[in-house]
């Protein structure tokens, strides 16, 4: 994925409502609720969007095609629809959306994560992005979840075994409420995911300027290559002790 950010002056202003730093690898996610104001953010974002770049080594996958339409259909709905964005090393890697329907039934419409870098990808992000939306649930006293897992992308990581390990249940509808989560199960779920990563919700919501809170290319900057040559140094050193 090869993506410049060449458009200056725009308003972006997304809102900056939780961090999450993953167990393993001491990641930091962020998490940004977006609307219609970041369209222009997300179309450039979009536009350049290729993940067979940023995927070189998985070359012979052959669902880059539908994996990439699910990222670009996400980003349409900003504006009319909730939309989460998980950000990692200050590049995107994740939406989430979803909207509330009648009887407290809340309808999760899109989710797809991808990489940070040429052949990086952060652990967790959709774990934590269901986290939020956990969250959203218990505030507004959701009874139900309900979804329709994606077709087997990602590398070919299966939607349906991740949902089902986190309380979601086949059913037999032909409607979308495919796989549904009975939110009685919201605290134990959260306690699950937390598992992964420790969760922070921002005290103070701020809007945050997106062109100079990220960063929109996907090569490892010089900076980044010095940091992973001293962490590598460092947990080598740990080892040998």
């Amino acid at each position: 994925m090869e993506i410049r950010n060449n458009t200056p002056n725009l308003n972006f202003n997304a809102r900056l409502i939780s961090k999450a730093v993953t167990h393993v690898g001491k990641n930091e996610i962020s998490l940004y609720k977006l609307g219609a104001e970041d369209k222009g953010f997300l179309d450039n974002f979009v536009s350049r969007a290729n993940l067979k770049k940023l995927y070189p080594t998985d070359s012979s996958y052959d669902g880059f095609f539908e994996w990439n339409a699910i990222i670009k259909t996400s980003a349409l709905k900003a504006g009319r629809d909730n939309m989460i964005m998980a950000t990692c090393d200050k590049r995107p890697c994740g939406f989430l959306i979803f909207k509330e329907k009648p009887h407290k039934k809340l309808h999760i419409t899109k989710l797809v994560t991808w990489g940070v870098r040429k052949d990086v990808k952060p652990p967790h992000v959709g774990k934590i992005l269901m986290h939020s939306v956990f969250s959203e649930a218990q505030k507004d006293q959701m009874k139900s979840i309900y979804f329709i897992p994606n077709p087997d992308i990602s590398l070919g990581k299966s939607d349906y075994a991740f949902y089902e390990k986190i309380n979601f249940k086949a059913s037999d509808s032909i409607t979308d409420e495919r796989y549904i989560f009975d939110c009685a199960n919201l605290g134990k779920s959260k306690a699950q995911l937390e598992y992964f990563f420790d969760i922070k919700n921002e005290r103070e919501i701020k809007d945050v300027n997106l062109t100079k809170e990220l960063s929109l290319t996907y090569h490892e900057t010089l900076k980044e290559k010095i940091f992973s040559l001293l962490k590598g140094l460092a947990n080598k050193a740990n080892l040998t002790k």
